[in-house]
């Protein structure tokens, strides 16, 4: 059973005594809510956000740009083809112009196979650039694990859709988070609006709920062990 937009807003505004016929109340539960999420988001990489995705290389183009919906990724995870080809992740571009020289960015002479790979400015820097012959190799698709966010299926929701049909749009998050998203968003709201009660709530978010739902998804993992499994599993930073 999927979560929607919906229901998390309706738990929020139940607890909140917030009526969701009055546009002032609805956006004030939105907005608690997206706060709700980013707040939950922010605390860990949660194994609902997971995303195996492929970035598209281009000829003599050494940066891509981060997909929209992508958070953070696994800086090990790159690569264009199997075991031999994972991109070695460093620090920054002038570590890049350390081992390949200030000029590997415009010396198209200096294009091959990328061996190093590392984030600057919403973008993702490939170096060696992309050369003819590799991407005739073709190699042209870049592999990587990263994570998503629930923000940013919110933010997709057409303005022009009825409240019915935004409400109706799917979040990632799992049945047993609600109550974890529920109060984070209470958290958010109960501060917006200078109750004291939030440092409470907060408290009990922090300290209770969320080593809950921790306990919860090891449990899983233990029982998952138990069993034979050929799943694959992707290093993570």
């Amino acid at each position: 059973m999927a979560v929607t937009w919906g229901d998390i807003k309706t738990r929020v505004s139940k607890r909140a005594h917030q009526n969701l016929q009055q546009q002032v109340s609805i956006d004030s539960v939105e907005e608690a809510v997206k706060s709700g999420i980013e707040l939950m988001e922010n605390e860990e990489a949660w194994e609902w956000l997971k995303v195996a995705d492929t970035l598209t290389m281009v000829l003599l183009v050494y940066y891509i740009a981060w997909p929209a919906y992508l958070t953070r990724f696994d800086s090990q995870s790159f690569r264009y083809a199997g075991a031999g080809s994972y991109l070695a992740p460093v620090r920054s571009p002038l570590d890049l112009d350390k081992l390949l020289g200030p000029t590997w960015r415009t010396d198209t002479t200096k294009a091959g196979t990328p061996k190093y790979i590392t984030e600057f400015g919403r973008q993702f820097w490939l170096a060696p650039m992309p050369s003819a012959a590799f991407i005739a190799t073709p190699y042209t698709s870049l592999y990587y694990y990263g994570w998503k966010t629930d923000l940013y299926g919110i933010s997709q929701i057409s303005s022009s859709a009825t409240q019915a049909v935004k409400d109706a749009t799917e979040l990632l998050l799992p049945l047993y988070a609600v109550e974890a998203y529920t109060q984070a968003s209470l958290v958010c709201l109960l501060q917006e609006r200078d109750d004291p009660e939030w440092k409470r709530l907060e408290e009990t978010w922090y300290n209770k709920t969320l080593p809950k739902m921790r306990r919860f998804k090891a449990a899983q993992n233990d029982d998952t062990r138990k069993r034979p499994s050929t799943a694959l599993t992707g290093r993570r930073w």
